[in-house]
């Protein structure tokens, strides 16, 4: 016998006699069997006898050399000691041996965890291929298709993991993180609560949740899910964020900045600490410190901008769709509209505007009248303007495929108009007066009125200086039009570009139209109540005034939830002039708007 199996022998008998005994005469007589020693290998590795187990595998190896079990038992001890080039060589072994789906995915595994990505994500396919439930390969090629920025591809896998193992706990959390990535707010919240019914004590799965809750403006359960996850873990970053947001939600500013800063001076890579950075402007921002809350803001919004989704987007899709809708909606609007079909369905009125214009204050105002109910942005206009073009053959893009819309195809993009609300309604139209909230559905203003001409629109305005400044600092949800709110100059051209288009439409618009500005709610609350619901056609109600109750009642998914659940404050008045220097280089870009607005030079 080989001293060297002797001597592993003699090792295994310490702890496994009988064992080792029953070897000792397998490996003895079955000369030409190399399974005893491949046995005696897995044994001695269980044994922590590792050069003994390496001896005893390459000896199985020697017997046969076409023997997988004993290259892959190999690769396995070599994998297990960090050795994984020296283990990708073993598998590559047992892979030109026997090609099984286990044998291919340990060979992509030592590929990827040497960080030859292209090479491991081949082998992984191969094993998928060789068995297409192989859910381990499935779930780290995914985890290698969303390292490259290939998110798609592996939402996809991630998705079909969980529908052959529906208790794969790892797979339902990346699926809602990679959701929640993609803007998919509702579906990430189904698969991370699906992970965390599964490990109730995965700090990553419950601080996923939490960012979601908190970006959905569900502070309460992201604040317990945010704690349980810090419990689990008190160093996960995503819980601490999400901790420090709701920290600065209930004030506790020193506490929420200390928490911050923490994170800021850890490496917790580009995404989470562009985030981390654009909450500590918030937080500087409301402590009066605003020198540091700018430049935390312009750091942390230049990284944003260069992570994804973001950084896959196409940053001119939306200032292009604004300036081919500029050029085109004044024509539009002086062509007569068809009158409105005999179809039974009513008709929305639209609250629009730019962002961080006090949109939700004014929703949470009207809406607390029994008559009134609203849509919480929702992009059926977008769906329906996309619509457009097919109808048109998918030839003449929108906003020009409308001109080409036929008085029924007009009727049938009403009909889907509803079939969206209805969807989001759980299946039933709204019993009173809908209201859709939208911002920027402003640039539709044209397609409001050709599908809806007995609509009428409400448009909160916002001195455009705090507007710009507001929109920069705050986080957003990513999409083709939001990453222009990444940078302030972008900010304030987007800005200029939506409201010209606003400017120009207006006089030529039919339906009627009525414009609030923020300021004149918090100054006179009753009396812009008064104005809003007399022009939506609705009584006079009291409660209205009331409405920061109400709002603690409803899931509102903006980020002025909070804000919009107190009684109105005075703080975000002129916000802009603590950001004077940086507000002066906006100037020639918002000055006519300034002025158009009825708003002071000074």
């Amino acid at each position: 016998m080989d001293p060297a199996i002797d001597q592993a022998l003699q090792l295994l008998q310490r702890t496994h006699n009988r064992q080792a005994n029953l070897l000792r005469r397998a490996i003895s007589q079955r000369l030409q069997d190399p399974r005893p020693l491949v046995d005696l290998g897995h044994l001695l590795v269980e044994a922590g006898q590792g050069d003994a187990a390496a001896a005893s595998f390459m000896a199985g190896a020697q017997r046969d050399p076409n023997f997988a079990p004993a290259r892959f038992g190999l690769g396995q001890l070599m994998e297990r000691v960090g050795h994984y080039g020296d283990a990708a060589i073993c598998y590559e072994e047992a892979v030109r041996i026997e090609p099984s789906s286990d044998h291919l995915f340990h060979l992509a595994r030592a590929l990827h965890l040497q960080g030859q990505l292209e090479d491991a994500g081949r082998h992984y396919q191969r094993a998928i291929e060789a068995d297409p439930k192989h859910v381990r390969s499935m779930y780290n090629l995914a985890v290698l298709l969303a390292g490259v920025q290939q998110e798609a591809a592996a939402l996809q896998l991630f998705e079909t993991i969980v529908s052959i193992d529906s208790n794969h706990g790892q797979a339902w959390c990346s699926l809602g993180a990679l959701r929640r990535q993609d803007g998919d707010l509702d579906g990430a919240n189904q698969a991370l609560r699906r992970a965390v019914a599964l490990q109730p004590k995965d700090a990553l799965s419950l601080a996923n949740l939490a960012d979601t809750l908190a970006v959905q403006s569900q502070l309460k359960q992201a604040r317990t899910m945010a704690g349980r996850a810090l419990k689990a873990d008190p160093d996960n970053i995503i819980a601490n964020l999400v901790q420090a947001r709701m920290d600065r939600e209930d004030g506790n500013l020193e506490q929420a900045a200390a928490r911050l800063e923490g994170l800021a001076s850890r490496d917790v890579g580009p995404l989470n600490r562009g985030r981390t950075l654009v909450e500590l402007g918030m937080v500087k921002d409301r402590m009066k410190e605003p020198e540091v809350a700018f430049a935390a803001s312009c750091e942390g919004q230049a990284l944003l901008a260069k992570q994804p989704p973001a950084a896959g987007m196409d940053l001119n899709a939306f200032p292009n769709l604004v300036e081919q809708l500029t050029s085109w909606t004044p024509q539009a609007l002086q062509t007569p509209s068809p009158p409105p079909p005999d179809d039974d369905l009513p008709t929305p009125f639209f609250l629009i505007g730019f962002p961080r214009s006090g949109t939700t204050l004014t929703e949470q105002i009207i809406t607390s009248h029994t008559g009134l109910d609203s849509l919480d942005e929702l992009s059926i206009l977008d769906t329906i303007a996309a619509r457009t073009v097919d109808l048109c053959g998918g030839q003449t893009p929108y906003p020009q495929a409308l001109d080409s819309c036929t008085p029924e195809q007009l009727g049938q993009l009403r009909a889907q108009y509803w079939d969206e609300v209805r969807k989001a309604r759980d299946g039933e139209l709204p019993k009173c007066q809908l209201i859709d909230k939208l911002p920027l559905n402003l640039v539709h203003v044209a397609l409001i009125s050709r599908l809806f001409p007995e609509s009428r629109l409400l448009v909160a305005l916002r001195d455009p200086r705090d507007c710009c400044i507001s929109a920069f600092m705050q986080y957003f949800v990513p999409n083709e039009a939001m990453i222009q709110l990444y940078d302030l100059r972008r900010t304030a051209e987007l800005y200029q570009s939506v409201m010209t288009l606003w400017l120009n439409s207006r006089e030529h618009l039919k339906l009627p139209y009525l414009e609030t500005r923020y300021e004149d709610l918090v100054d006179d609350l009753e009396g812009t109540a008064r104005r809003m619901l007399e022009f939506l056609q609705v009584d006079w109600e009291p409660s209205v005034l009331e409405y920061h109750e109400q709002a603690k009642k409803k899931h509102i998914s903006t980020p002025s939830q909070r804000d919009v659940s107190r009684p109105i404050f005075r703080r975000s008045l002129a916000r802009w002039r603590r950001y004077e220097e940086p507000v002066r280089e906006l100037q020639p870009l918002l000055a006519p708007f300034v002025s158009a607005f009825g708003y002071s030079d000074g």
